[in-house]
């Protein structure tokens, strides 16, 4: 049986650290995944970490996801979904989707009603993409912008771009050309 973590940003920092450890010790990669290395930046930035472990208590993927309180306009607060990681050996088997559904729910409790990212490998994407996320054209850093609706708020952005979107909603084959294509982490950056 399957168990999901959820590592508070401030008083986990300790477990966080070796947990993101242990996955960069199981990926065995030639060099730490980009979204491992930078895991210790979004903990500085607030983002809690959802873990979700195997029946052994290994990690096999994992979420950052800080979840926003402002409320200057109609678009907030936001989720920002800093990063997501899944060990290569475990990949495409519904643990990121399934650990993603932990974070929405929370997300939506906490009363986000959006969750934003930038997505920069053709497997983030690929993710989005599974999660119906809205997609929203490339940044200069070879990322695709995500700026989706979360469950209640549906009706509220019929026709509406978010701020900071840098082009209009892609469509699904604009979206499969940079999967195919490859993103920022794709190509070593």
């Amino acid at each position: 049986m399957y168990s999901i973590k959820v590592y508070d940003p401030v008083a986990d920092k300790i477990e966080i650290g070796a947990v993101i450890k242990e996955m960069a010790l199981l990926a065995n990669e030639p060099k730490r995944h980009p979204v491992l290395a930078e895991t210790g930046l979004y903990v500085f930035w607030g983002a809690t970490v959802y873990v979700y472990f195997d029946e052994d208590d290994v990690p096999l993927s994992m979420n950052c996801t800080k979840f926003g309180k402002r409320k200057k306009n109609v678009w907030e607060p936001y989720g920002n979904w800093y990063g997501a990681y899944t060990l290569p050996a475990h990949r495409r088997m519904g643990y990121a989707y399934r650990l993603y559904a932990e974070v929405e729910r929370d997300l939506v409790k906490a009363g986000c009603r959006r969750i934003k990212s930038l997505a920069g490998s053709s497997a983030g994407l690929g993710l989005h993409r599974a999660l119906r996320h809205q997609c929203w054209g490339l940044t200069a850093e070879n990322e695709v912008f995500v700026d989706s609706v979360l469950p209640g708020h549906e009706g509220k952005y019929t026709g509406l771009t978010p701020p900071q979107a840098p082009g209009n909603l892609m469509t699904s084959k604009e979206v499969d050309f940079f999967i195919k294509k490859g993103l920022r982490y794709d190509h070593g950056k």
